[in-house]
């Protein structure tokens, strides 16, 4: 028995993310060693507390059956959608924004637990669905338990996590058995949305949004949703735009044309790139980035440590953190086709969606080929609420790998 249990733990996933959390907290420590507060020169060691907690709660989710999980997700689905509405009376945050509980010396985020509810209640929802051959009609349930939250977090507002959940709802609709044509019809709205921006770009995308529908055929009242929806998107851009927070149409414009505000919107950016620039092949060295050590680089312990890192290690320990980061979601991936349960097959493809989205979008921003949403860089970046969510995400990845054969 003790065998076989070895045999299905994945000790070299614990190793891979031992390593991220590792590097993370190094990084953390050489930004902030120039600080003149003391207690900014100490967050490498509050981050390898989070990195304490969130280890024994890798190892207590791993240890339970996901059929309870199973059982309860409705009722902490719920729950977080309670404490996302709680928010807007008794939350805290910087610029008009409410994200945390203040809870003393701790500030909890919700919207973290909720990529673990969401995905849970999104298995459930799907694994007792037959979808291999279905249209689209029997995932607008599954598109409403991701909308929920969607919009709760965008009110906060938070942009860059409510997208995480699109990046969940993808995932685990393809995993589900969605066919692409299908996948593509029901999320044209939000590409409707991207496109709307440019009046041609937009009426490109109406005229293959009416190709994919003649293509597939579906019937005439979902065909009719569909091409309505797309429409009434587009012509709803403009005042959806006048309804951003002015930083983020800043950071729309800015990422469209980084010139355009460096000492700005685009000052961010430009430093990021900057820093990851000058480290070269082998970097600066440990605590010797010039960027990073003259404090240059924005959020150099958080939304922008992997510039703060490559400064400091280079080209070649960038490739690395990033081959760390393609093992863990190869892992996932694997993990998730292999489990012969679909609830929980489901469940490790969520969780890996995640993973790759927070990795893609935070890598992204640091090379500034996407816009700066303030998504954290998942094990590295500093933050207690970031950090726990993801050890949990991982303890998931081993509970599913751990009884894989399960039905």
């Amino acid at each position: 028995m003790f065998s076989g249990a070895s045999r299905n733990a994945d000790l070299f996933l614990v190793v891979v993310v031992v390593l991220l959390c590792g590097v993370g907290v190094l990084t953390i420590f050489s930004t902030l060693q120039g600080s003149e507060v003391s207690m900014a020169r100490n967050l490498h060691l509050k981050q390898l507390f989070w990195f304490g907690l969130g280890f024994l709660a890798m190892i207590l989710v791993a240890v339970i059956p996901y059929k309870f999980y199973y059982a309860l997700c409705p009722i902490i689905y719920v729950i977080s959608l309670l404490s996302l509405v709680l928010l807007f009376w008794f939350g805290s945050g910087q610029g008009g924004a409410n994200r945390w509980f203040n809870l003393g010396s701790f500030y909890f985020q919700p919207a973290e637990l909720v990529k673990v509810t969401t995905i849970f209640v999104l298995a459930r929802y799907l694994s007792g669905r037959k979808v291999a051959a279905g249209g689209i009609k029997p995932f607008l349930p599954a598109l409403l338990l991701v909308v929920l939250p969607f919009i709760l977090i965008i009110k906060q507002p938070d942009l860059g996590t409510s997208m995480v959940f699109m990046a969940i709802l993808v995932a685990m609709l393809y995993h589900a058995g969605m066919k692409p044509a299908n996948l593509f019809l029901l999320l044209s709205p939000a590409i409707s949305l991207i496109c709307a921006f440019h009046l041609i770009s937009w009426m490109i995308f109406i005229l293959v949004v009416i190709l994919m529908l003649f293509l597939s055929r579906p019937r005439f009242l979902t065909t009719a949703a569909i091409f309505l929806t797309n429409f009434a998107v587009g012509i709803i851009t403009p005042i959806m735009w006048r309804g951003l927070h002015e930083y983020q149409q800043k950071r729309i414009l800015v990422f469209l044309d980084q010139g355009r505000d460096p000492l700005g919107a685009g000052y961010q950016v430009i430093q990021s790139k900057v820093a990851l620039g000058s480290g070269g092949f082998l970097g600066k060295g440990f605590l010797h980035g010039t960027q990073t050590k003259l404090a240059f680089l924005p959020a150099q312990h958080t939304d922008f440590i992997f510039s703060s890192f490559g400064e400091q290690f280079g080209f070649l320990g960038s490739m690395i953190i990033l081959f760390l980061f393609l093992i863990l979601i190869l892992r996932g991936v694997k993990i998730a086709q292999m489990a012969r349960n679909k609830f929980a097959g489901l469940v490790a493809q969520g969780v890996t969606a995640v993973i790759f989205f927070h990795v893609f979008v935070n890598v992204g921003v640091s090379l500034g080929i996407m816009p700066v949403t303030g998504l954290p860089l998942p094990f590295m970046s500093y933050g207690g609420s970031s950090l726990i969510t993801n050890m949990i995400l991982v303890g998931l990845l081993l509970n599913v790998r751990f009884r894989w054969q399960e039905y």
